[in-house]
């Protein structure tokens, strides 16, 4: 099995990376999302649920094993990615850190909110 706090990093960085890379879809995806309707919106919510699956796999590995903290596996995952997708709000690439000092911040406040201590 692979070490799933090394699995929420590479996770959590490759999503930050999408968000800023992709920042004006991924804000107009949030945005408007809500004015989806019928089989598109059906077909977005199957995708994001399956997204979503793959972080909760993550966290509850992650609790199985006792590395991680007990709780909700999908509130957690909640919390994490909202943390994260609200970052197209204030990013700008002319004043904001770089980058890597965004995603090597957030992995850290996350890792530091659900990876037991002592780990």
């Amino acid at each position: 099995m692979k070490d799933p706090v090394e699995c929420l990093e590479k996770g959590i960085e490759q999503h930050i990376e999408h968000i800023i890379r992709n920042q004006v879809r991924v804000g107009l995806f949030l945005h408007e999302f809500d004015s989806l309707s019928g089989r598109r919106k059906q077909r977005v919510q199957e995708s994001q649920k399956e997204y979503q699956k793959i972080f909760t796999g993550i966290i509850k590995d992650g609790q199985s094993s006792g590395v991680f903290i007990s709780g909700d596996p999908d509130l957690l995952v909640n919390a994490m990615l909202g943390m994260c997708n609200w970052i197209y709000r204030w990013y700008h690439q002319e004043n904001s850190p770089k980058l890597e000092v965004v995603k090597k911040t957030f992995v850290g406040l996350i890792k530091g909110g659900i990876v037991k201590p002592g780990r």
